[in-house]
Parts: structure tokens; sequence; C-alpha cells
């Protein structure tokens, strides 16, 4: 074990291979291409935590084309299902005693009218696509021995948690200090939750009190982590409340009216 590992100081003792002994885990091509970004601005800025913020707009605006057409499409299906919602009422009064015959009559009723329920849990989807990039920070922070004791605002070190109050008490599961980051960050999430179109379909509104939950569960899950990668949650946060709101202007102006929907199917007698 060499403890903090520089590898500008190791790269001296190249033919010992030194180097080697930094581990950036297995999405190491991610965590050297972050560390490559927030070192070139924080050499422009003197602080990590500007470096931390600009690599965070840069993940957004990478993210953006997707999250772009991944909430036009959510949005486009929410109008197809709000149309066609009186023909899913009839269909679930006429065959409550008979589930199969009913779950075959709104696939039916779906395909005549373009409905892809599944497009509807683009959300769980982009938090999907996030994880490989989530992971790549958690290692980023750990091999960056650069923000070792780097002070931003009133945060010390970034690569412990912010901090901000010494409690004379200990909070269950939370310890004796009050961290503000994980705070604003749920605050946050959750008022970006609220601004997503809401659903009258009960699968939508089930997947929105799920996402609600989550965001509220990382809050006690990063409670303790570095500050460093709460503040990239907290700007990534941040941004996505103004992205929603340019998306949705966009998408709104975009995607038109859809067509009136088929009507119900009938089932064949006889």
């Amino acid at each position: 074990f060499f403890g903090p590992k520089d590898p500008e100081i190791l790269a001296t003792y190249s033919r010992y291979e030194y180097k080697e002994l930094i581990d950036y885990g297995m999405l190491g091509w991610i965590v050297r291409f972050f560390l490559v970004l927030m070192r070139a601005v924080e050499s422009w800025t003197a602080s990590w935590g500007i470096a931390i913020i600009g690599l965070t707009f840069l993940v957004r605006a990478v993210l953006h084309p997707m999250n772009r057409k991944n909430q036009r499409t959510m949005q486009k299906q929410q109008k197809k299902m709000a149309r066609i919602k009186p023909q899913m009422e009839e269909i679930k009064k006429e065959y409550k005693n008979d589930k199969v015959k009913q779950n075959q009559m709104m696939q039916q009723l779906f395909k005549e009218n373009d409905v892809n329920p599944a497009a509807m849990f683009g959300g769980c989807l982009m938090l999907f696509w996030q994880l490989p990039i989530w992971i790549a920070l958690i290692n980023t922070f750990t091999v960056a021995i650069e923000l070792r004791q780097a002070s931003f605002f009133y945060i010390e070190d970034l690569t412990r948690p912010d901090h901000l109050l010494e409690l004379s008490f200990s909070l269950p599961l939370l310890g004796p200090w009050f961290n503000l980051l994980p705070l604003l960050y749920v605050v946050v999430t959750l008022i970006n939750q609220k601004m997503m179109p809401q659903s009258d379909d009960p699968q939508m509104k089930a997947q929105q009190r799920m996402m609600t939950f989550m965001m509220v569960a990382f809050g006690f899950i990063f409670y303790d982590f570095a500050s460093g990668l709460l503040l990239y949650f907290l700007t990534s946060a941040t941004i996505g409340i103004f992205e929603q709101r340019i998306i949705r202007r966009d998408v709104n102006a975009a995607v038109p009216d859809v067509p009136r929907p088929v009507p119900a199917p009938k089932a064949r007698r006889g």
C-alpha cells in the first residue's frame, strides 16, 4: 500500500511501473477523461469546485440529446394515452371479469393507436444510462489526489462530507454532523420531479412515486459521500430543472397533436 498516489511523482519512477499502482477501476478510460478535464479547468480557475461544476455542465451537454429525445417520446405517448383513456375504461368495464381477454383487447387498442406503454418509463432508462457515469465519478474522487484538502466556499475538503455543522447529538443513521449538500440535492431533485409531466395512468403514477422514493433514498445513501461528488449531483440536478423547462417548451411546440384514437376493438363472438 503506497497511500495517496500522485501520478506525476510515480511517473518519475517509470522503470518501476509505479503508475500501475493507481487503480482507475473498470471504467478507467472515463475516469482518466474526467481527471484531464477537471485538471484543465482547475488550471484556468484555480478552483477544484469550479472544475467539478464545469465537468457537470459537460456531462449534461453530452446527455442532453438523449434526454430530449426521451422526453419527446414520453410526452407523445402520454398524449396518445390520454386520448384513448375512454376506450381503455370501456374495455376494463366490459371485460372486468375476464382479465386475459381484457389484456388482449388493451394490447389490440394500443397497437391500433400506435401506443407503446413501455416508452413512458424513460425516466428509469435515463437513470440507468447515468449509472456508469456515477461509478466513474466515485472512482475519480477516490484516485484524484489533487482534491484532497481542496476547499470550496465553506467546504474544507472536497473528498470528505461537507460537514456544515457539528451537532451536540448524533442523528440516527447520519451521525453527529449536519451535511447540507445531500439535503439540497434531495430538495432540488424533488422539484425537478414535480416539474415532470404528470399522468393519470396508474403505471405512470407508480413510476413517479418510485422515482420520488429513490431520490429521497439517495439523499441518505449519499449523506457521507465526498462533498465533491455531492457538488456534482447538486449541480446536475439544478441544471436539470432549467433543462426540463427548455425541453418541455420545445417538445410542446414540436410534437403535433396525435390523431383521433381508433375505437375500442370488439371481441369476435360465435
